[in-house]
């Protein structure tokens, strides 16, 4: 599977939850779904998992947040 989709071959469980951490809160999901899709009883656990926003998700969030209309 990694090999078809140009992934490295040394991905594991604990690279896939971080991976979906990061993408569903980037995608809008609170920390509270994912906190709980993730079995994890402690929030700070879940925030380690999450990796940041990109700078372009960053920009997007600030201009709207000059959008009065």
């Amino acid at each position: 599977m990694c090999e078809a989709n140009k992934l490295p071959e040394n991905i594991s469980t604990y690279w896939a939850r971080h991976s979906f951490a990061t993408l569903s809160v980037r995608k809008g999901a609170s920390m509270e779904f994912i906190q709980e899709s993730l079995g994890h009883k402690d929030m700070a656990t879940m925030q380690a998992y999450f990796a940041g926003f990109d700078d372009d998700t960053k920009k997007e969030f600030a201009k709207g947040l000059m959008d009065f209309d």
